[in-house]
């Protein structure tokens, strides 16, 4: 029997590693146990350890948040990547729709106005808009109290400091009606984190998996809608995490071929996926380390995982995409 326990020193074989946040480093209750002194000793070792995130958060945001938890650049980690700092490069650069010239949008969610300060792109009304921005989906006080009483079983009141009290929902079916109304307009989208679900704890300190801007985004394709996407699984992220590698460390996109890459997370379809694109489409080979303390992990029976049996793991996933499979990233 191959048993996942022992597959975390294989970290140690690797040159560079590609680190996601949410559900590998952090959950809902702060850092996972033990992520602390495991990040430590793989920078000890002499590995580039890169921060490679689907928050839409710009990367110094990110890094502050990090130091707020006791993870410190070039001691934790050497450089953080979010797929917010990629948009807001495409934002600041004009290349949102650019062959169609749209610069009018407006916005599905809590409002996000720092990713577009001093673009060409003017925030308006619906029935001005030329395409919307996906923000984080959330209900306010007062459609909250519109809600059906059984979906209001799956509404949690969020941590988030706001001005009016928004809630955060399991479930996408409360987004609905607000998208289809989007549709008939015909308006294309965009997306700066794919991730379908995101594991936050409520007000109350409940933890659960809520629908996060991804499961927005594939709502809205399924109601015929265009969505352009930016962050895992597509390679440009990685690719985009290549060219630092060059301008910061000096390290070639030919070098990277004969380095020795792996990508750690939580979530099959963005992280692991991801690693397969870059192998296939940017012919950069990266492994991929999937963890059990994340979405990936939320429907399989805890004695399979505490039984560690590889096979049956794999065979509850219904996926042989991970190259390892390792319980936490915490020692």
């Amino acid at each position: 029997m191959t048993n996942i326990f022992n597959n975390d020193a294989k970290l140690f074989d690797y040159d560079i590693l590609l680190i996601d946040v949410y559900g590998v480093i952090k959950g809902g209750n702060g850092l996972i146990q033990g992520v602390e002194e495991r990040l430590e000793s793989l920078v000890k070792a002499g590995i580039k350890v890169i921060i490679l995130s689907n928050a839409t958060q710009r990367t110094s945001d990110s890094i502050k948040s990090f130091a707020k938890m006791g993870l410190q650049k070039d001691v934790h980690f050497h450089d953080y990547i979010t797929s917010g700092e990629m948009a807001f490069e495409m934002i600041s650069n004009g290349e949102l729709f650019n062959k169609e010239g749209y610069t009018k949008f407006c916005q599905f969610g809590i409002p996000r106005k720092d990713l577009f300060e001093n673009s060409k792109y003017q925030e308006t009304d619906i029935n001005e808009a030329e395409f919307f921005y996906i923000s984080t989906p959330m209900i306010g006080a007062e459609a909250y109290k519109k809600q059906k009483p059984e979906l209001k079983e799956n509404l949690f009141l969020s941590r988030i400091n706001a001005e009016e009290d928004k809630y955060d929902s399991t479930i996408i079916d409360p987004f609905i009606p607000e998208l289809k109304e989007i549709s008939k307009h015909k308006l294309p989208a965009f997306c700066a984190n794919p991730d379908y679900i995101a594991n936050e704890t409520a007000k109350t300190g409940e933890i659960n998996f809520v629908i996060r801007q991804g499961g927005t985004a594939k709502a809205y394709k399924d109601l015929g809608g265009e969505v352009t996407e930016v962050g895992k699984p597509y390679s440009e992220i990685y690719d985009y995490a290549y060219n630092l590698l060059e301008r910061k460390y000096g390290i070639s996109k030919e070098e990277l071929k004969t380095k020795k890459i792996a990508m750690i997370g939580d979530t099959i379809r963005t992280d692991i996926q991801g690693a397969i694109n870059s192998t296939n489409e940017l012919g950069i080979k990266v492994d991929s380390f999937l963890t059990l303390t994340g979405v990936s992990a939320k429907d399989i029976d805890k004695d399979i995982i505490d039984r560690g049996d590889d096979t049956e793991i794999r065979k509850s996933l219904n996926s042989d995409k991970p190259t390892y499979i390792i319980k936490s990233f915490g020692l």
